[in-house]
């Protein structure tokens, strides 16, 4: 109903301005005809006018469900990201503290295995040094046992 009365008081406004036989007082009967040509012509116009106006509105209402639709497409996209992005990062938390883990179990098991060779390696050393000293020690011992015989029978 608003549209027809805008229409209406469009039509009335420009007649007012472009019409001459209402600035004129003698009425003409051509330009009669020519008036009717031209509300015709305003007619059209408008009908065409709110036919744009009607068609921008269905646009604007189908661009904004595809946008909204879009939108929403990307949300559920954006978080499927993130809940793989999480997983993901939860399994390789998981594999590197099990990687972390049997590496060092490795470190320490190469570390037992060094010392106990070592261990071993100091017990023969040290076991050949004594009995380095302990023969050096019978050695002397005998021969001082020797001299003591020696001396003893002279």
């Amino acid at each position: 109903m608003t549209s027809i009365r805008q229409r209406f008081l469009v039509l009335v406004a420009f007649l007012a301005i472009f019409n001459p036989t209402l600035r004129s007082e003698q009425p003409q009967k051509a330009s009669r005809a020519t008036l009717e040509d031209r509300l015709k012509k305003l007619e059209e116009r408008a009908d065409a006018a709110e036919k744009a106006a009607s068609t921008a509105v269905m646009e604007k209402d189908y661009l904004t469900r595809t946008q909204k639709q879009y939108e929403s497409y990307y949300q559920k996209v954006l978080n499927t990201q993130m809940w793989t992005l999480g997983i993901m990062g939860l399994i390789l938390s998981g594999v590197f503290v099990l990687v972390a883990r049997f590496s060092l179990k490795m470190i320490d098991q190469q570390t037992k295995t060094a010392t106990a060779e070592a261990i071993v390696q100091m017990r023969n050393e040290n076991a050949r040094v004594l009995a380095k000293d302990v023969q050096k020690l019978w050695d002397s011992n005998a021969a001082d046992v020797k001299k003591l015989k020696e001396t003893l029978t002279a």
